[in-house]
């Protein structure tokens, strides 16, 4: 929170902006992240998966 603080004393309004967000990068880019919501969006069977619904396990497996 100090460094939010200390970011607005410096650079004013800007330092609230949504795209700084501060903490860790992402781990995935932004293909990764596509792939991941196109198989999670689509039904287990049309990928030759023997389930009905999708879980975190079964996603990242």
């Amino acid at each position: 929170m100090r460094d939010v603080i200390h970011r607005f004393n410096e650079i004013g309004l800007t330092s609230l902006a949504p795209q700084w967000a501060g903490g860790r990068p992402q781990l995935l880019s932004r293909d990764d992240e596509d792939f991941v919501v196109q198989a999670a969006t689509t039904r287990p069977a049309k990928l030759g998966q023997p389930f009905t619904h999708w879980s975190l396990r079964k996603l990242v497996a």
